[in-house]
């Protein structure tokens, strides 16, 4: 089941997707993803990621910067 939040005050609307992949290769597993600002991209591939390695491309649709979602890893 996936978690959704904000981790951060910023109102802006989102031009970057950064999602946060853990593990290497064949097993890379897509754990975390981030809409972010332009002001903001480099925080969120940095900070809000949790360490996980960013993969950032433009967003789609009206998101607003900061926004999250966390996938488990036993979900579906």
């Amino acid at each position: 089941m996936a978690t959704f939040g904000k981790v951060s005050n910023c109102a802006a609307a989102a031009a970057w997707l950064v999602e946060g992949y853990s593990g290497s290769g064949q097993d890379m597993r897509l754990d975390r993803i981030v809409y972010a600002c332009q002001a903001h991209v480099s925080v969120a591939e940095v900070g809000w990621l949790r360490g996980l390695a960013p993969h950032t491309r433009s967003a789609r649709g009206l998101h607003w910067c900061g926004t999250f979602t966390d996938y488990e890893p036993d979900a579906g």
